[in-house]
């Protein structure tokens, strides 16, 4: 009896319930930010090198990509959430479009409060 009632377990959990496979595609949306985040990343890098270079002394246009930078940032995060609000994408691009953005801008935010 008990041989009995373990095959029509092991019946239920073997067969496939009828799960749809649904084919998400890849938010174009999460991939610019991603994007922009990197962009920014390797410019806010090239703006130390310059300001090193220049002893400091490198003048307003490198704080002025600086604050352009701040806006990208901020920019990368809008589109990052409408990649989110897809509901047909994969979350997995926004989210690190998202994160990367915004500690980016936390970075950039800290910088100009101390005064770089």
């Amino acid at each position: 009896m008990k041989k009995s009632a373990s095959k029509e377990r092991a019946g239920v959990h073997n067969r496939k319930v009828g799960y749809m496979d649904i084919d998400k595609h890849d938010s174009v949306s999460g991939l610019v930010s991603i994007i922009i985040g990197i962009a920014a990343v390797v410019l806010l890098l090239g703006l130390f090198l310059l300001s090193y270079i220049q002893h400091g002394k490198a003048g307003i246009w490198i704080g002025l990509l600086g604050i352009l930078l701040v806006f990208a940032t901020v920019a990368g995060v809008v589109i990052a959430i409408f990649g989110l609000s897809d509901t047909e994408a994969k979350k997995g691009k926004p989210v690190l479009g998202i994160i990367l953005n915004a500690v980016l801008f936390s970075v950039l935010v800290v910088l100009y409060i101390i005064g770089f």
